[in-house]
């Protein structure tokens, strides 16, 4: 009799990344979350939300837990939230919100610095 191969299918997603944060630096918003731990990771990918609004995919693909946001605007707040996908393309949900707020270039005045 022939014999038959089963070829297991991977239908779990990632757990969902955890511990995000969100920090405002000069021009920019850096996130950073705990590492996944599956063996079989893939990528992260990275949701915006301005204000209230709804989410919107902004980064794919990335390896690594950290993000530079450098597409912000001074005064307005953002959210962000983690997904994870594993290498057969399942994705975890969502993690938890991490929000900031956008600020300005910080600019250095020299004119008036107290030396004469």
């Amino acid at each position: 009799s022939a014999q038959a191969e089963i070829t297991p299918l991977d239908t779990f997603a990632p757990a969902t990344p955890s511990g995000l944060t969100a920090v405002a630096g000069a021009s920019s918003i850096d996130l950073s979350w705990t590492r996944n731990s599956e063996d079989d990771l893939a990528a992260y990918s990275i949701f915006r939300a301005v204000d209230d609004g709804p989410f919107q995919s902004i980064a794919t693909g990335l390896t690594i837990p950290a993000f530079t946001d450098t597409r912000v605007e001074a005064g307005k707040r953002y959210r962000y939230a983690v997904s994870a996908t594993d290498m057969a393309g399942n994705e975890s949900q969502r993690s938890a919100e991490a929000t900031a707020r956008a600020v300005a270039d910080r600019l250095t005045d020299t004119r008036d610095n107290g030396f004469i």
